[in-house]
């Protein structure tokens, strides 16, 4: 069965214990239980019952991206804003398709780059309008989500300088122009928006020192960090939460341009650090921005998120690691279906907007 938002958004409005109802016994694995109306939704969308999903029995990418707009669409949310519109990021090879979202009439304080999630294959500037809209209301700052080119049409590294490329263009435009710039993203764009902290670390910005041009900060939801490897949260959530471990398969091999490997061993790019962040490095980790890591209890990608987060800290990197424990992958997404994804993104959103007021004025580097 297949519900729409109106539904859902109806059924998150419940009171808990009417939704705990509905939902049924509690799911508890490794000692955290499924937010109730989590566990509601994914049976009432089907994404808790095996139905195909983006890489399981879905092996066309235009239904993969469907399917994801279609999800998003349900689940989502549509905060207001003061201002939205499109504009265009040169990069090289192309122009980038942007939408750039002012939270007041006021100038912002900041601005922050976003990446969307997708698997580096699905995803796109409108699954992530919710996204994007709750982040600048809940900021301060304003948001520019950039739509880098995706796989399997723009394999492995493009999405990747795209991403970097995009940063530089955002922070060298007019609209950046004597503000803090942040980077942010969720899942595959939360991995790259990993990649453009460490790329752009020794940036110059404004005829500063090295690293004034990097990020100020980076918020990074439910990273995918590392292709090279599976850990323990594979096993205990690689079925039933939204993201699947074959969806994690599937998405990797298109980005990085392979055959299908399933569960087998990744390609050798795999272990490169723009491919899997989480290897990068102590040496190239050190200096980059301040991080504010949040990561899904019920998710595949749980442990590598945990693992980034530690690698930051142990490089002297500022991080702040949250675990969302009763929600899945993409929760950034489900804001309109549930009361407990649209808190989690609030704390994100705030926690990033603080990281930015506490940046060192642009063009210098403390």
């Amino acid at each position: 069965m297949v519900v729409g938002h109106a539904v859902l958004a109806a059924v998150a409005r419940l009171p808990r214990p009417v939704l705990r109802l509905l939902a049924g016994r509690p799911r508890v694995v490794a000692g955290r239980t499924l937010a109730p109306e989590v566990q509601l939704a994914l049976r009432l969308t089907g994404a808790a019952r095996g139905e195909p999903a983006a890489g399981t029995g879905v092996v066309d990418v235009a239904q993969m991206r469907a399917r994801t707009a279609f999800q998003a669409a349900v689940v989502g949310s549509r905060p207001r804003v003061h201002e939205v519109f499109a504009a265009g990021l040169a990069v090289p090879g192309a122009v980038l398709p942007a939408r750039v979202y002012r939270p007041s009439a006021r100038r912002a304080a900041g601005v922050v780059v976003y990446l969307h999630g997708g698997g580096w294959v699905t995803g796109d500037l409108d699954t992530h309008d919710g996204v994007c809209r709750a982040l600048a209301r809940g900021s301060g700052l304003t948001v520019v989500s950039v739509a880098y080119r995706r796989a399997p049409e723009h394999p492995y590294p493009v999405p990747v300088e795209d991403a970097v490329a995009g940063f530089r263009a955002v922070r060298d435009h007019p609209v950046a122009a004597g503000l803090p710039v942040a980077v942010a993203g969720d899942s595959a764009g939360g991995a790259l928006a990993a990649v453009v902290a460490r790329r752009t670390r020794d940036d110059v910005r404004d005829g500063g020192e090295a690293g004034s041009g990097a990020p100020v900060a980076q918020l990074l939801l439910y990273p995918g960090t590392d292709l090279t490897s599976r850990r323990p949260s594979f096993d205990a959530f690689g079925t039933g939460y939204a993201l699947t471990a074959a969806d994690v398969d599937r998405y990797r091999d298109l980005y990085l341009g392979v055959e299908p490997a399933g569960a087998g061993a990744p390609p050798p790019v795999a272990a490169e650090p723009d491919a899997s962040p989480l290897l990068a490095p102590d040496t190239d980790l050190t200096g980059v921005a301040p991080a504010y890591v949040a990561v899904a209890g019920f998710d595949v990608l749980h442990d590598e998120g945990v693992a980034y987060a530690g690698r930051l800290r142990g490089a002297g990197v500022p991080t702040t690691l949250v675990v969302e424990e009763g929600l899945v992958h993409a929760f950034a997404n489900l804001a309109g279906a549930s009361r407990t994804a649209a808190h989690a993104l609030e704390r994100a959103a705030r926690a990033l907007g603080a990281l930015v007021a506490a940046a060192p004025a642009p063009g210098s580097h403390a």
